[in-house]
C-alpha cells in the first residue's frame, strides 16, 4: 500500500512539474511569429499513434526548427503560430500547446484508470496476508 502511495504521489508530481512548466513558458511567449510545418511524423505503438511536426520558422534572419506534437490532421506546408520568448527565441510552442496538453491528458487518464486497479490489487494482497 506503501508503494502505491508512492507511485501515485510521484505521478502526480510529474504532472505538476509539466503543468508549470507550460505556464511558465507560456508567460514567457509573449511574441508570435507565423511558421511553416517542413515534416510530420508518425509514431505508433500497439494501441495508439502520436503525430509529431517539425515546425521552422525566421527570427531577424536566423532560421529555428524544432519539433512539436501535432494532430494526425496537420499536414506538412501547414502555416501556424509560433509563439516565443523574444529574449530567448529557442522558448517556443506552437499549436496553442505549451503545458503539452495531449501528454496531460494522457497521463491524467492512465492516472485515472490505473490508479483503481493498484487500490483494487493492494487490498486483495492485504486480504491474502490477513486470511489464516
Amino acid at each position: 500500500m506503501i508503494l502505491l502511495g508512492i507511485l501515485i504521489a510521484l505521478f502526480i508530481c510529474v504532472f505538476l512539474f509539466d503543468y508549470v512548466r507550460g505556464i511558465n513558458l507560456k508567460q514567457k511567449c509573449t511574441s508570435q511569429t507565423t511558421g511553416t510545418i517542413t515534416e510530420v511524423r508518425k509514431n505508433s505503438s500497439r494501441s495508439s499513434h502520436s503525430y509529431y511536426a517539425t515546425i521552422q520558422y525566421r527570427i531577424g534572419g536566423q532560421v529555428i526548427s524544432f519539433v512539436s506534437r501535432c494532430s494526425y490532421r496537420d499536414k506538412t506546408g501547414d502555416r501556424v503560430t509560433v509563439h516565443y520568448n523574444p529574449e530567448n527565441v529557442n522558448e517556443r510552442y506552437a499549436f496553442d500547446n505549451p503545458y503539452g496538453v495531449a501528454k496531460l491528458k494522457e497521463r491524467f487518464l492512465i492516472l485515472l484508470f490505473v490508479t483503481p486497479v493498484w487500490i483494487f490489487m493492494a487490498k486483495r494482497q492485504n486480504q491474502k496476508e490477513n486470511d489464516p
